[in-house]
């Protein structure tokens, strides 16, 4: 079995997630090592109180008393790795780590990093089919949307659910689009409604808040002057 081990802070659970402490493991030659260390300055949690393993599957597995002293405390525990006393949970199944006083729970820390969630933008780039619409980089990762879609978006933007151009364009052409434009510090993204480039139109687009316009490359739609008005959405 290989060298391994983990690292967490630990947080008070009633103080709005306050660092307290931290809680380290490591496996060596199929053993199990755990350090547990609080410094803390609320002397009102001082007590000897029980340290607990948490697995994936919901496992309490009780580790050991642990006495905390003037808002100082310490446990160390070693046994097995592959059956962490004898619970059947083997180390690579613990999630993280509880030091709890009956029924209350004091500290916790995680020992598995959690995945950020994912915003509406992310979401939609999983949901939606990538399209090609222009020919440089300068708007790129493209899919096409609903109105519906727009849901997504930061809550600034929803106005757009009211927006005619919008609307016109959507029920004229089936679909919007969904993008990233370049910037000199990465990219924004933006919004774009089909429909051609006249200077009815253009000036129809500006009155809703499409100042811009990029004729498209697509090849399902042959009309001349087509492409895409747009505009930046707020983050």
């Amino acid at each position: 079995m290989d060298f391994q081990k983990k690292v967490t802070y630990l947080y008070d659970y009633e103080e709005n997630g306050k660092s307290i402490g931290f809680a380290k493991w490591d496996v060596r030659n199929g053993m199990l090592r755990l350090l547990v260390n609080i410094r803390y300055q609320n002397r009102e949690k001082d007590g000897t109180h029980s340290v607990f393993f948490y697995g994936e599957e919901g496992q309490r597995i009780l580790i050991g008393e642990m006495k905390i002293l003037c808002g100082i405390g310490e446990l160390r525990y070693m046994g097995r790795a592959d059956s962490i006393q004898n619970s059947g949970c083997t180390y690579e199944q613990i999630t993280g780590v509880q030091v709890e006083n009956g029924d209350n729970i004091l500290f916790y820390g995680d020992f598995v990093d959690k995945k950020p969630e994912k915003n509406g933008y992310e979401i939609l780039y999983d949901e939606k089919k990538a399209v090609t619409l222009f020919s440089d980089e300068d708007i790129y990762d493209c899919v096409e949307i609903e109105p519906e879609d727009i849901k997504r978006f930061a809550n600034t933007n929803w106005g757009l659910l009211n927006n005619s151009f919008l609307n016109h364009g959507y029920y004229a052409y089936r679909h919007l689009i969904f993008g990233k434009q370049a910037k000199s510090d990465g990219y924004e993204y933006i919004i774009g409604v089909p429909g051609v480039f006249t200077r009815r139109d253009k000036n129809m687009a500006g009155m809703f808040g499409f100042m811009h316009f990029k004729f498209s490359t697509r090849s399902d739609i042959r009309l001349s002057q087509f492409g895409y008005w747009y505009k930046v959405l707020e983050a």
